[in-house]
């Protein structure tokens, strides 16, 4: 992703504004800062990156808005399960990233989770930057269904939060059902017969 290496030489600004900005900023400063408070390295080089293309603006737009929604959809209920970190890890791990876009993943998802912003947010973002694409917005609501359906249970505050998002990103009550019952319909059957 070589939208990663821009925003590390200073065009997050650029991008984003708003509530993904600010996550983004939050977490790049973590990122770039190590535990003991010193600049990394990244920082301290001067090298004239080209402005960003679109394309990849809507993919770091993407990124952020990903991991800061999967944080706040994993807080929602009050507690972040280890169920909902192990499906979020393991999303990560499944990407085709370095070790240095993780560890920034996971740095927006601990930001958005406590950061004042809601959850409609970051999704009203996510929407701009991807209007034109249905089918990442579907395959973006499937995964929080993953994630909401990790520890077993479809919390309320849950399924009100991805009802908000389905509103946001103009998914049919049918496509999101649909989706719902491949979740949790499944999950009700096993639990029955436990």
């Amino acid at each position: 992703m070589g939208w990663f290496g821009k925003l590390t030489f200073g065009t997050l600004g650029l991008f984003f504004g708003g509530p993904l900005g600010a996550i983004a900023g939050a977490a790049l400063g973590h990122h770039l800062v190590d535990k003991k408070g010193n600049i990394t390295e990244q920082t301290n080089r001067r090298v004239r990156e080209p402005k960003p293309k679109h394309a990849d603006q809507a993919q770091a737009a993407y990124f952020v808005s990903l991991f800061s929604i999967l944080g706040k959809l994993a807080k929602i209920d009050g507690v972040v399960t280890r169920d909902e970190i192990f499906v979020v890890q393991n999303f990560i791990n499944n990407l085709h990233i370095d070790e240095r876009e993780k560890q920034f993943a996971k740095q927006v998802f601990n930001e958005a989770k406590n950061s004042s912003y809601s959850i409609e947010d970051f999704a009203i973002q996510l929407y701009q930057t991807n209007k034109q694409q249905p089918t990442i917005l579907l395959s973006f609501i499937s995964l929080l269904f993953q994630v909401a359906a990790a520890d077993g249970k479809f919390h309320p505050a849950e399924e009100a939060a991805l009802g908000r998002i389905k509103d946001i990103f103009g998914i049919s009550d049918q496509q999101f059902n649909d989706m719902k019952g491949s979740y949790f319909n499944e999950l009700d059957k096993h639990y029955k017969i436990l």
